[in-house]
């Protein structure tokens, strides 16, 4: 269960429990795609009836260790940044996980650890919502 924001269904919840077998997932044969139950999606009608009204993201809550969990979202240009909006400060936000400690040595940007957008500001206009940031590393070069 997670918080539903933008769209006309702003502050509403989303429940939606689904139970899947695992070992009924074929092993992967190559193709790009697989046909899963039948080629019936899984929504309920309370998440058809929520994305029909158009964009929206969609952010679990935090867990018991304040992870983040599964977002998804219904993208249009109304989520994107205004022309020439840069993105503002996330340093605040601390996701779990988080250190900060330079590694001069062997990084050039100095910092192992970054904060990750799970839906990139570039597409959701997302700044330091906690639900959407998550701990990430630098490529290290060979030392």
């Amino acid at each position: 269960m997670g918080v539903v924001s933008g769209g006309e269904e702003s502050g509403s919840t989303i429940a939606s429990e689904v139970t899947v077998d695992f070992a009924a997932i074929p092993d992967w044969n190559g193709e790009p795609s697989i046909e899963m139950n039948g080629n019936v999606p899984f929504f309920t009608d309370d998440f058809v009836e929520v994305f029909s009204s158009g964009t929206l993201e969609f952010y679990s809550d935090l867990d018991d260790l304040g992870r983040v969990g599964e977002c998804f979202a219904c993208l249009g240009l109304e989520t994107m940044p205004a022309e020439g909006e840069q993105r503002g400060e996330i340093g605040a936000i601390k996701p779990s996980g988080w250190h900060t400690v330079k590694y001069p040595d062997v990084i050039s940007d100095l910092y192992l650890y970054n904060r990750c957008h799970l839906i990139g500001w570039q597409l959701g206009a997302e700044n330091d919502n906690e639900l959407n940031l998550m701990t990430g590393t630098e490529k290290v070069s060979e030392v």
